[in-house]
């Protein structure tokens, strides 16, 4: 069963596509550990440490 992105998660989504990177890649890139960028976008666990690093990486505000 596919997981619903919060609304964090599709911003952070539709920057990497305006990027024109994936998600693995821009983990890759940045190390950050997959399975953690994936938990935050789907909010099943939030990191508040990665989090702000994403939000600076690719200039996205977060939403409360």
């Amino acid at each position: 069963m596919k997981q619903r992105l919060t609304p964090w998660g599709m911003k952070v989504k539709k920057r990497l596509i305006d990027l024109n990177m994936t998600q693995a890649d821009f983990c890759k890139e940045y190390g950050i550990p997959e399975n953690r960028l994936s938990e935050m976008i789907t909010g099943s666990k939030p990191n508040y440490k990665h989090k702000k690093v994403v939000n600076k990486i690719l200039m996205i505000e977060d939403i409360a």
